[in-house]
C-alpha cells in the first residue's frame, strides 16, 4: 500500500521542469486584487501492467490548501469506492498567485506508455468556478513492460481573453512498474503472439510428440 502524504504541501518552485512566464506589470495591476488558486491532485508512484488507476486535480480559490487535498481525497471515496485510489493515493497540492479567468489542467503522456481517457471532465480548459471549484480526473491504464514511466501534468491560467497565458507549469509524475514473472510472461505474451507460438507452443508440440512416437515403437517391440 502506498503511504499517503495528505498533509504534504508542496511548493511549485521545487519542480526543475516548472516553466514560468513573465507577466507585463500591467497585467498584475489588473489581477492583484484576485485571489490567488490552490489546486489539489492525486497519483499513484507505482502501478501493475493492464491495472486501471485514476489521477485527478481539484481547483478553488476559496479553500486553504489542506482543505483542498482533504477535498479530492472526498471525492476519490465517493466515486471509486472498493477502489485503491479511494485511500491509497498521493494527494500533494501546489497554489498558483494569479489564477485570473481560467484554467487548464492537462495530463501528458510523453512516450505514449497509457492509454488515458478523461472521467470527471469533458474540457482540460476550465473556467474557474468560484462557488464549487473545478475538478479534473483520467483513467489511466499502463501498456508498456517498462520498469518506470513519466506522465507530465501541465497547468496553465489564462487571462480573461483566453489566448494569453499567466502561468505554466509542468509537474512530472514518475511511475514505477509492478511486475511479477507470471504478470511479466503473460505480458509478453499479449504483446507478442509469435512468442507464444514459437517458444511455448513449438517445443510442447515437439515434447508429447516425441512420446506418443516412444509409445508406439515400444508397443511394436513388445508385439514381436
Amino acid at each position: 500500500k502506498i503511504e499517503s502524504t495528505d498533509s504534504v504541501a508542496v511548493n511549485p518552485g521545487t519542480f526543475d521542469t516548472a516553466v514560468v512566464k513573465p507577466v507585463d506589470p500591467g497585467t498584475i495591476a489588473k489581477v492583484i486584487k484576485r485571489k490567488s488558486a490552490n489546486i489539489a491532485y492525486s497519483y499513484f508512484n507505482s502501478i501493475k501492467r493492464n491495472d486501471l488507476k485514476y489521477i485527478g486535480a481539484y481547483l478553488s480559490i476559496k479553500m486553504p490548501e489542506a482543505k483542498v487535498r482533504e477535498t479530492l481525497r472526498k471525492i476519490e471515496r465517493e466515486q471509486h469506492i472498493d477502489s485503491e485510489n479511494e485511500d491509497s493515493s498521493i494527494i500533494r497540492s501546489l497554489n498558483i498567485p494569479l489564477v485570473y479567468d481560467s484554467v487548464e489542467i492537462e495530463l501528458m503522456d510523453p512516450a505514449a506508455d497509457y492509454t488515458i481517457v478523461k472521467t470527471a471532465h469533458t474540457k482540460d480548459k476550465q473556467r474557474i468556478d468560484t462557488i464549487n471549484g473545478n475538478k479534473w480526473e483520467w483513467s489511466v491504464l499502463t501498456k508498456t513492460d517498462k520498469k518506470s514511466t513519466t506522465l507530465i501534468l501541465k497547468i496553465t491560467a489564462y487571462l480573461p481573453e483566453g489566448s494569453e497565458e499567466l502561468e505554466n507549469r509542468s509537474i512530472p509524475i514518475r511511475i514505477k512498474l509492478e511486475q511479477t514473472m507470471v504478470r511479466k510472461l503473460w505480458a509478453v505474451l499479449l504483446d507478442d503472439p509469435k512468442y507464444l507460438l514459437t517458444v511455448i507452443l513449438v517445443p510442447l508440440i515437439a515434447f508429447f510428440g516425441k512420446r506418443y512416437f516412444d509409445k508406439k515403437k515400444a508397443e511394436k517391440q513388445n508385439q514381436t
